[in-house]
Formats: structure tokens, sequence, C-alpha cells
């Protein structure tokens, strides 16, 4: 029996893994396919969220949210400059960030006849492309 045996049910998305906090009743993980980022979001950010990618050589960015409810996606645009934090299905949250920090936050509500469907595709690629 080799190695690759023991790995039963192990699936290598890269050379570099990425290890994170395992989901439970408080902590929910994201990843953003863009930038390769892994979130992993505690009691929606009041307890912290903690950002890591494969290609980061240092400390994976660390800093923690308002509570304004679950959050249901995450995600960075592609300088990472800018959080966008989807937590209804009618308004997306923005958070600028200098120096690793939120600097600012403002949201984003869409029209009383829309509904955000996803922060991933339709949202996010007009706004940051």
């Amino acid at each position: 029996m080799n190695n690759k045996d023991n790995f039963e049910y192990y699936l290598e998305l890269s050379s570099k893994p990425v290890r994170f906090e395992a989901v439970n009743h408080l902590t929910n993980v994201f990843f953003d396919d863009s930038n390769k980022d892994v979130f992993a979001v505690r009691s929606g950010g009041v307890m912290g969220v903690v950002v890591k990618n494969p290609n980061d050589e240092g400390k994976p960015l660390s800093f923690m949210m308002e509570d304004h409810g679950p959050v249901l996606s995450i995600k960075f645009s592609l300088d990472h400059k800018v959080l966008a934090v989807q937590r209804t299905n009618n308004s997306v949250e923005f958070m600028n960030f200098d120096e690793n920090k939120i600097d600012s936050e403002y949201s984003q509500p869409c029209k009383k006849t829309l509904m955000c469907l996803d922060l991933y595709g339709r949202i996010l690629m007009k706004l940051f492309s």
C-alpha cells in the first residue's frame, strides 16, 4: 500500500496547500476563484475573518467585521483593495482596505424590484472588471 492509497478522499488543487479552519456552527469557509483566496469567517465576521492564498508567503490577512448578519458570500477585488460581502439577497456591503485594515464601509442596495443573484458572478464582474 503506497502513500496515495492513504489519501483516498484527498483532492490536490495546488502544490501549495492552504490550511483553514473547519466549517462548523460558528465558522463558514468561502473560496474566491478569481483570486484563489480562502476565507474563514467566524460568526459573520464579528469573531474574525482570516484570508489565505496559496501564493502568499507571508502572514494571512486577518480582520474583524461588524455584525450585520450571516455572510452569504465574500470576495476581494483583484487588487485586494475592496472587499464585497453579501449578507442578503438585496444588498452588497463594500469595505475599502488600506494597509490590510478596513478604512471605510458602505453598502449598495438593489432596486426594490430586483434581487442580487450572486456576488461571485454577475455583480462583481461588472464592478471590478
